[in-house]
């Protein structure tokens, strides 16, 4: 489940979609369809323009949320995506899998600027309101 700015909540279901609906009524808006297993997390930016979606396989997936359509599809891991986060005020994401590798996405221009990866499973990632982004690994190496 995931909130955005402007009113949005997003929900994934064990059949694979993300159902979008508005906060103040509760009234379906789009349905997402695209995923192949379930997807384990999501994130809207902060201009409510884009929702991103992780998925069991391996793929994230990059949706607008004007009409629902899919803009992007990326084989982005070699394992289930476990985490999605955009940095907030811009469209850059991070995702994190268990092949043990953090990527830094573009969601614009749909490239991978940066990936860090670690001995152990990344555990957890957080960006807080202010842009500042945190990565918890073991030996982290970025190349």
């Amino acid at each position: 489940m995931r909130f955005g700015s402007t009113q949005l909540l997003a929900i994934s279901l064990l059949d694979a979609t993300v159902k979008v609906f508005y906060i103040d009524t509760l009234k379906f808006f789009l349905s997402l369809y695209g995923h192949k297993l379930p997807v384990l997390s999501m994130d809207i930016s902060s201009d409510s323009a884009l929702l991103i979606t992780a998925s069991a396989d391996k793929t994230v997936k990059i949706w607008g949320l004007d009409f629902g359509d899919c803009h992007r599809s990326l084989l982005a891991h070699a394992d289930s995506v476990m985490a999605v986060r955009f940095v907030p005020k811009t469209h850059y994401f991070f995702s994190t899998s268990k092949d043990k590798f953090v990527k830094y996405w573009d969601g614009d221009k749909v490239r991978l600027p940066h990936v860090a990866s670690s001995g152990a499973c990344t555990t957890a990632h957080a960006c807080s309101g202010c842009g500042v982004c945190i990565i918890v690994t073991h030996s982290l190496k970025i190349s």
